[in-house]
């Protein structure tokens, strides 16, 4: 797949707040969001739903 560049930009500006939204909703901590953790947390969860969705666990 190949896109051009208004089409990577008009993505990026729908994608990216979503990430922000996904890692930074952990809570913070010492007053800074940690988003190194929030995205092992929101990946941790999309793996986790998808083991439930195939009826592995």
């Amino acid at each position: 797949m190949s896109w051009g560049r208004k089409e990577v930009d008009r993505r990026s500006k729908t994608i990216m707040p979503e990430i922000h939204d996904k890692c930074a909703s952990d809570e913070d901590v010492d007053g800074y969001t940690c988003y190194v953790r929030g995205a092992n947390l929101a990946g941790f969860q999309k793996v986790t739903d998808a083991t439930l969705a195939y009826g592995l666990v």
